[in-house]
């Protein structure tokens, strides 16, 4: 049985696929927050990025709310159900989810974590029993955590375009250097 006690760092492998950039980053300052936005949603203005590059099932957006495949919106949704809403988003000409996660806590041991300037380590409260399969934390809300159930799923469905990394080591590496940094064993690339 998986005890969901251990999570990694969504973040996204947009050196190899496309990605989009938002045309406003102050559009994220209340939007993607951990509450519901269907109701009101309407999809953002963005560019394309890599135009020739592949499209991958987690297209990287901005680091709190990635745009994902309908294949991938399918199986989060029967793993995650409430934790997560799914808003369309047709970007690029098939159907394509902005990931809005809904499920919030204080997880995040702020005194042990270095989170300033920016989230370089991140460690969790010990006293947490378990995490949903998908989560934000107060204090690191731009950031997504996912679980090993959530990370099995990855790599049994061989979906692509992220890397699931410790959150203790150096968050933006990757990200900067371009280097892979899987923590989780299998993640496809």
């Amino acid at each position: 049985m998986i005890t969901d006690r251990r999570a990694w760092l969504l973040s996204f492998r947009s050196n190899m696929y496309r990605s989009l950039i938002p045309d406003d980053l102050r559009y994220f300052h209340d939007h993607f927050v951990c509450k519901k936005m269907i109701d009101d949603w309407s999809e953002p203005p963005v560019r394309i990025d890599g135009k020739r590059k592949p499209i991958a099932d987690f297209t990287s957006w901005t680091l709190g709310s990635p745009i994902v495949s309908d294949k991938a919106h399918r199986l989060i949704l029967e793993l995650c159900g409430e934790d997560v809403e799914f808003l369309p988003f047709n970007v690029f000409r098939r159907n394509s989810f902005a990931m809005n996660v809904l499920a919030c806590g204080n997880y995040v041991d702020t005194q042990e974590s270095v989170l300033r300037p920016f989230p370089i380590s991140i460690v969790f409260k010990k006293e947490v029993p378990e995490f949903p399969p998908i989560f934000k934390s107060s204090g690191v809300e731009e950031l997504v955590f996912v679980t090993e159930r959530f990370a099995k799923l990855v790599v049994t469905h061989g979906l692509t375009g992220i890397e699931l990394l410790d959150p203790t080591e150096n968050a933006l590496f990757s990200s900067i250097t371009g280097v892979v940094r899987n923590s989780y064993p299998g993640t496809p690339t």
